[in-house]
């Protein structure tokens, strides 16, 4: 019988984890941070069968049901012998067994994160009540050691001495044909690691990758099969992670520094959106706050603040970006009279967030039901959407372009805000605001194209890309901003000016927003032109 042990490392790109939130006690505070997965001891842990899922799934849309139940099991339809009119259902074991997984943070972040975002109200524009989210994750380079076994069809006890030796064979062959399979599902699987996917949360990819094959009628390795245990299994095993990690040398890969975006999204299974990355400058000040004060103490005012990422930048949120963006993308769809997702109000006085009336009368319900195309790009309720937009750093403007992960952040400081007294025209008594801002600094937003089944998606909505332009060129244009106190001068961003390589393949952020605006503004011009012609009514 032949045995295949793998040993894979899968090492976290942005935050992420699996929550547990039957972890929480009895008392817990309602707004407490949703937990995460922890083991026996208390260690972070992302449980085995998270990863199963993933990979099944991964088999499914790659390689169909076949490949599914070839490798993981299932069900499957046959005769039934005692009565062949009617079929019967019969199970099947997952030849690919998941033993376990370690969890171990990185040296460089040795504790877990926390983010928290809200939800705005559309109605009013403004923070949605009772609408604080926390969520526990694990930082950035966190690396998950997960073991496999695949096993070799058993042969029946029953088989005649005779006909052994071909049993054997095709067992043999058959074990085979499953190692190249999963290794194959293996060298294409990027798997996410919990929810949020749509702002970028638990992406990862394996980084290393072991296999130790035990032929158990070979004396010596029955022995190591019999004498050793748990990782020790794995001792001598052979490195394949060239047969499974992709190479820097991959068609696509490009010296400029987008096309290395590219070709480093390519290699995760992704793309950017719009083949690029957008550079935006502070204009004013920026704040995007965790719900949480600073502790002064007696004598000091306690400051709002800022949101910062695992390595203590501050950063804008891939759930900042998303949130901003999809509302004004219905804004123009709405404007231009198009169909669009209008969520009802959470919270009103007559509903109290629960949708229903006090007298039972249903309150107001949203127009789409996941099938308009904002909610097929951003998502919805019921399932996630084809975009993902990641966190960005917010890093010195004078610092040179080097990704996400690179870069000095920018410079924090305090803003103070008062409130008047409307009767003494003077300042109010106990009323001074603090709040942590950034005043100069850079952020590049990367969105990514990410359906939920990559292998039958079809493109990319072409004028829902021309009105997510038009929406990033409002942005650019200061019509909308971002974060806190937009309407009192915090938030304006500008596409940079100083970010291209000095090409017309590579223009600046501004150039680029600028021309694209323009291009989808005609676009989109001919279009409603078209449709409101009487020969198209006709």
């Amino acid at each position: 019988m032949i045995i295949r042990l793998y040993e894979l490392v899968l090492t976290l790109d942005t935050p992420g984890a699996v929550s547990a939130p039957e972890s929480r006690g009895p008392g817990s505070a309602l707004d407490a941070a949703l937990p995460v997965a922890r083991d026996h001891t208390g260690r972070p842990a992302v449980p085995a069968t998270s990863l199963a899922g993933s990979l099944s799934a991964h088999a499914a849309a790659h390689s169909g049901p076949e490949a599914v139940l070839f490798l993981f099991g299932g069900t499957r339809q046959e005769t039934d012998p005692d009565d062949p009119t009617r079929p019967r259902t019969i199970a099947v074991a997952s030849p690919v067994r998941f033993l376990g997984t370690h969890t171990r943070l990185p040296d460089t972040a040795p504790k877990t994160v926390h983010r928290t975002r809200n939800a705005i109200d559309r109605h009013r524009a403004a923070v949605t009540p009772h609408a604080l989210f926390t969520r526990e994750l694990l930082p950035p380079g966190a690396e998950i050691t997960l073991w496999l076994r695949l096993d070799a069809d058993p042969v029946p006890p029953a088989t005649p001495a005779a006909e052994r030796v071909d049993a054997h064979e095709r067992s043999a062959r058959a074990a085979e044909e499953r190692a190249l399979a999963l290794e194959g599902l293996l060298a294409t699987w990027r798997p996410v690691i919990g929810g949020s996917r749509g702002t970028g949360h638990g992406r990862a990819r394996i980084t290393a990758a072991r296999r130790r094959t035990l032929d158990l009628t070979d004396p010596a390795d029955r022995r190591h099969w019999l004498l050793k245990g748990g990782p020790a299994l794995y001792d001598d095993a052979q490195d394949i992670a060239a047969q499974l990690l992709p190479r820097s040398d991959d068609p696509g890969h490009s010296s400029d520094l987008d096309g290395q975006e590219n070709a480093k999204a390519q290699n995760a299974g992704y793309h950017l959106l719009l083949g690029r990355v957008l550079a935006f400058d502070v204009v004013d000040a920026l704040h995007i706050g965790t719900g949480r004060m600073s502790q002064e103490g007696r004598r000091a005012t306690d400051a709002a603040l800022l949101h910062r990422d695992h390595q203590d930048r501050p950063a804008i949120p891939g759930s900042a970006w998303k949130g901003l963006l999809r509302s004004r993308c219905e804004f123009i769809l709405h404007s231009l009279g198009q169909n669009a997702c209008s969520p009802p109000h959470t919270q009103t006085p007559d509903t109290h967030g629960t949708g229903v009336k006090q007298d039972g009368e249903q309150g107001e319900k949203p127009q789409c039901q996941g099938t308009c195309r904002i909610c097929r790009a951003f998502g919805h309720t019921g399932g996630r959407g084809r975009l993902v937009f990641l966190d960005s750093p917010l890093l010195a403007h004078d610092a040179p372009h080097l990704g996400p992960d690179g870069g000095a952040p920018a410079r924090v400081t305090r803003r103070n805000h008062i409130a008047l007294d409307r009767v003494t025209a003077g300042v109010a008594a106990g009323v001074l605001y603090t709040y942590e801002v950034v005043e100069q600094a850079r952020a590049e937003l990367r969105i990514l194209d990410d359906p939920p089944d990559p292998a039958h998606a079809p493109p990319p909505d072409e004028l829902l890309l021309d009105v997510l332009r038009l929406a990033l060129h409002d942005l650019h244009t200061g019509a909308i901003g971002i974060g806190h106190a937009t309407t009192r001068g915090y938030g304006t961003l500008h596409g940079a000016d100083d970010d291209s390589d000095g090409t017309q393949t590579s223009p600046s952020t501004a150039m680029f927003l600028g021309a694209a605006a323009r291009e989808a503004r005609a676009r989109l011009g001919r279009a409603l032109f078209a449709s409101s012609s009487p020969e198209a009514a006709v």
